[in-house]
């Protein structure tokens, strides 16, 4: 067992019946997760609770925490939503410009949560 499963256990939020997770996955999880904007969007698109979200609207949302909404775009569609879809966390519609969170997003988000609990 791997540091994500034993943080992922110890907070209860690893299920048993699931198979374990690879160390691919695992070393996948641990180099979105070391982006900040990356997090940010993960963290954005688990707690908006929808199926769908548009590029701009991530965006926005970025453009809260003072960055330019210009540039978050740009980094957004060239390089953190399409490293989130290859990690099989959101599924990006690059024509249509919106984002699909899917299943291994709620897990990211679990690995994230248990990181910054157990580092604090």
């Amino acid at each position: 067992m791997n540091i994500f499963e034993i943080l992922l256990k110890k907070l209860g939020k690893l299920d048993k019946n699931l198979p374990v997770c690879n160390p691919a996955t695992v070393s996948e999880y641990y180099d979105v997760l070391a982006n900040n904007r990356r997090r940010q969007v993960a963290i954005f698109l688990a707690e908006t609770n929808q199926d769908e979200v548009d590029v701009e609207r991530i965006a926005e949302y970025l453009n809260t925490d003072g960055v330019d909404r210009h540039s978050a775009r740009i980094s957004l569609i060239q390089r953190h939503l399409p490293r989130l879809d290859s990690a099989g966390v959101v599924h990006y519609r690059r024509s249509e410009q919106t984002v699909e969170p899917l299943d291994g997003l709620s897990e990211l988000c679990a690995a994230h949560d248990a990181f910054s609990r157990e580092l604090n």
